[in-house]
């Protein structure tokens, strides 16, 4: 019943050079007034799509399109940020796709 602010996140090592596409499915609900963020993390920048829940198997796909990857190196992350006591959700099936 608190306010909640996380992140989940994974290094993804030694991809080929290239431009890459970051998706993941998120479903949920009671989520007024939450940042949640899909993020890329590469050493050309940040790159980040907001998204919202929809409620109970309301799948949401957010995607970023075009994630430039020089270094092979890629930081993946969901962040949540000022979630309200109560929100609740599950984040699926993450893909990174070289283009």
């Amino acid at each position: 019943d608190k306010e909640m602010n996380f992140e989940v996140s994974q290094n993804v090592t030694g991809l080929e050079k290239g431009v890459y596409q970051l998706k993941a499915n998120i479903q949920g609900g009671d989520s007024d007034g939450a940042i949640m963020l899909l993020c890329a993390e590469t050493s050309e920048g940040t790159f980040t799509e907001k998204f919202t829940l929809a409620g109970w198997q309301n799948w949401q796909t957010p995607m970023i399109s075009s994630i430039p990857v020089n270094d092979g190196n890629v930081k993946v992350s969901v962040k949540i940020l000022n979630a309200p006591g109560g929100a609740w959700g599950s984040i699926d099936d993450f893909e990174l796709i070289k283009k």
